[in-house]
């Protein structure tokens, strides 16, 4: 399988904007908590757990992919994926 290159965001936290639930381009979802973290890879039923929160909020209409490597983290340019 080709590694992940593109993200969609799919929900924000209300006061902290900058954490973000994303999707990749293989249904695989993916916690970003800001600048100096790395992305998180979660499972499916805890992705929907934190969407239903009602901190959470949806990105509303249709959400631009981005290239994972124009996310800031503290790893570079090339963010890691932890588990």
């Amino acid at each position: 399988m080709f590694p992940t290159t593109y993200l969609r965001p799919v929900a924000y936290h209300r006061f902290a904007t900058d954490r973000l639930l994303l999707k990749d381009e293989a249904d695989i979802w993916y916690l970003w908590l800001g600048d100096a973290s790395n992305l998180i890879e979660i499972d499916r039923p805890l992705a929907q757990w934190i969407y239903q929160r009602p901190e959470i909020y949806p990105v509303v209409g249709p959400a631009m992919w981005f290239d994972v490597d124009s996310l800031p983290t503290d790893s570079g340019t090339q963010p890691m994926f932890l588990d």
